[in-house]
């Protein structure tokens, strides 16, 4: 699963042109889950180096809610921004403002909102502001 490894790239930032070369070759890739059930987009929020808000452009097609509805653990998309220990404050203001506004409530299948998750994992004030 090239796109999958591409998200997780070592490189800093994930590559957003290998990204849509790969995607442009395979669209249907960013909506195949690895085995983990994780999509590409689930990937590079929690697992890149240095995510951009053009790379989840990219891998959202447009779609951040259905790509937030696929999640393994029944959570959002905010849920694995927030479980970073650097957050990223460009690609949180994206997602807050692209998703609805519940997404920032709504628990994950352990009962967790991704404001917890955010205070178990980095505790970042400004994050927190973007969550509140």
């Amino acid at each position: 699963m090239p796109l999958h490894f591409a998200c997780i790239s070592a490189h800093s930032p994930a590559p957003v042109d290998l990204n849509r070369l790969l995607l442009e070759a395979s669209p249907e890739a960013a909506l195949q889950p690895n085995k983990q059930q994780s999509l590409p987009i689930h990937l590079a929020l929690e697992l890149a180096q240095q995510p951009s808000t053009e790379l989840i452009k990219l891998l959202s097609d447009g779609d951040l809610a259905a790509r937030s509805a696929s999640l393994p653990d029944g959570g959002t998309l905010l849920h694995p921004s927030c479980r970073r220990k650097a957050i990223h404050l460009g690609v949180l203001t994206f997602l807050c403002d692209a998703l609805p506004a519940a997404a920032v409530t709504q628990t994950d299948d352990n009962g967790l909102s991704p404001l917890r998750v955010l205070i178990d994992h980095s505790a970042s004030l400004p994050a927190a502001k973007l969550l509140l």
